[in-house]
């Protein structure tokens, strides 16, 4: 991004990114099941998994990157070769803050089934305190404020602590909250494409455990669904769970023809899924005078006339065409901390109320600075 820094060159590190986790994949399955066809077919279904359509649709995120990594780190460690698995498992620590505890269920696992024991622990530990730290200090250290990601489960308490003994003695609590149709739904798509041989390899699949934990108990409508980023934690390791729950299978099956049959099935249902959620051609609903904007040409034009150097506050329909820039703030949904109200530019475009209402932009406009800014155009102000 340094030498080429667009939106764009992100984008295509993000998209080959996670089309190189075919690649651990395909190693793993060929070593643990002795078949290319099947290997190929484990391979293919990764790469036409909606998830991870998702994932590479859904702007840019870091942690998406994580997904390989994580495969990389599997396959090093199922063939002993602790220093690769080192190296892949720093990726993850490096991207988003709560991805420390999937290391951590990483490292205990590699101490528990490879018999790893200390390289496990050391692993564990680093994981799980990678991910206290920067959730619980680092973060709120630098926003000079609470994490808002924790807003998401008050529902449980007013503090982790207060969280995890809700969790712990309420659990019937906690299961009301969970047993609902959509979060069924999100199960099923993560796991039916793969024809839930992840069902068949406990061990593996618990390595999913955290991410899912954290998506399931998120009171947020994009963490328990697959249309987000938000399945970075959980995509590997049901991949994963899918190459031992088959090997095991070929265990049972003593005609090879059933468990290839089997292997082989995944690529239909993962065409199936995709058929159901494409993320080529599925389009976010909203409502007809949202849809298309009556005056998205003026805005267009007005976007290009924002200086590079000028900070900016707008809403997250602008942000996007505004980054690249060392001070832009986000007013409306997503919620953030209170903008300034003295920046260079405010952006905002009252036909748009996707993010934000009328009330909300007469609200923010009001704490302005009357005798600084003024509207140049009917699509912005300066």
């Amino acid at each position: 991004y340094v030498p080429m820094p667009s939106p764009e060159v992100l984008l295509w590190v993000q998209i080959i990114g996670l089309a190189l986790g075919a690649v651990p994949l395909y190693r793993l399955s060929r070593r643990r099941l002795n078949s290319n066809g099947v290997a190929l077919a484990v391979a293919a279904a990764y790469l036409l998994f909606p998830a991870i359509g998702f994932i590479s649709r859904f702007d840019f995120h870091p942690e998406a990157l994580a997904v390989t990594a994580f495969l990389f780190a599997f396959e090093a460690l199922d063939r002993g070769a602790l220093v690769s698995t080192s190296v892949w498992l720093v990726v993850p620590l490096l991207s988003k803050e709560n991805l420390g505890f999937s290391v951590a269920i990483f490292g205990l696992y590699a101490a528990v089934v490879y018999h790893r024991v200390r390289f496990g622990l050391i692993w564990a530990l680093v994981g799980l305190v990678a991910s206290t730290i920067t959730m619980f200090w680092l973060i709120p250290t630098l926003r000079e404020g609470p994490s808002d990601t924790l807003v998401r489960y008050g529902w449980l308490g007013a503090t982790p602590g207060k969280m995890l003994q809700t969790l712990v003695t309420r659990p019937e609590y906690v299961w009301q909250q969970l047993a609902e149709p959509n979060r069924g739904l999100y199960l099923l798509q993560i796991l039916l494409p793969t024809g839930f041989l992840a069902l068949l390899a406990l061990p593996e699949l618990l390595l999913a455990v955290p991410g899912l934990a954290i998506n399931l108990l998120a009171q947020h409508h994009c963490q328990p669904e697959i249309y987000c980023q938000y399945t970075v934690p959980i995509v590997p390791f049901i991949f994963i769970a899918a190459v031992v729950g088959l090997q095991r299978l070929k265990g049972l099956l003593t005609r090879k023809w059933s468990w290839t049959l089997i292997g082989l099935s995944i690529v239909p249902l993962t065409v199936v899924a995709l058929a159901v959620d494409n993320p080529f051609t599925e389009e976010q609903e909203l409502p007809a005078p949202l849809a298309k904007l009556p005056n998205a040409e003026t805005v267009h034009r007005a976007l290009a006339t924002v200086p590079s150097g000028a900070s900016v506050v707008t809403t997250n329909a602008y942000a996007p065409h505004l980054a690249q820039r060392e001070g832009l703030f986000i007013i409306g949904i997503p919620a953030q901390r209170d903008p300034p109200t003295n920046p260079d530019i405010v952006f905002i475009n009252l036909y748009d109320q996707r993010f934000m209402v009328c009330e909300q932009y007469r609200e923010f406009v009001s704490d302005l600075d009357i005798e600084r800014y003024g509207v140049v155009s009917v699509s912005y102000t300066h």
